[in-house]
């Protein structure tokens, strides 16, 4: 149920029409949800997206560090239960701005399960100190009552929208 919403969370902040590419996108639960599939995905895991999310997207085997597109390429990203598994989260974010006119997405809050590892455990505090390393932003909170964990949005110049649950 708490990815279902995460997913429903990030459909309210995205649109089919938009050039989208999504960072991470394993089985691709988040757009399974939503109906439709990002323009480009990318992973550094290409054993782990099953051979029917490549069919649908235009996939390609690269890091959130060194994104093989130019700048200002898509209208948004989307990195879901991402940066907690990144060593630099504010390079990564940094790298998905430069390719993006924005960026949406959720982390978990504290601890979770996965196989790969997590060097991130979220809080609003640490989610806060990353996102204010990326630039200048305007941060407004909003409560959350479906899920463990923040969502954020980030256009460039601010950040617009931050959801977590208390």
């Amino acid at each position: 149920m708490k990815m279902k919403n995460r997913a429903e969370w990030v459909g309210k902040h995205i649109s089919k029409t938009e050039k989208i590419l999504d960072i991470g996108i394993k089985d691709a639960y988040v757009f399974h949800t939503l109906g439709f599939y990002p323009d480009v995905a990318v992973d550094i895991h290409p054993e782990d997206v099953p051979k029917e999310v490549k069919k649908h997207v235009n996939f390609y085997k690269a890091s959130i560090y060194d994104l093989p597109f130019s700048d200002n390429s898509f209208s948004v990203v989307t990195v879901t239960e991402v940066l907690e598994h990144l060593k630099e989260p504010e390079k990564g974010i940094k790298e998905c701005m430069r390719v993006g006119s924005r960026v949406v997405g959720t982390v978990p809050r504290g601890d979770h399960k996965s196989k790969y590892p997590q060097y991130y455990e979220f809080e609003r505090g640490s989610l806060l100190r990353i996102l204010g390393n990326i630039g200048s932003y305007t941060i407004r909170e909003i409560k959350t009552p479906n899920w463990e964990g923040f969502g954020f949005i980030i256009s460039k110049n601010r950040c617009s929208n931050f959801e977590r649950k208390r």
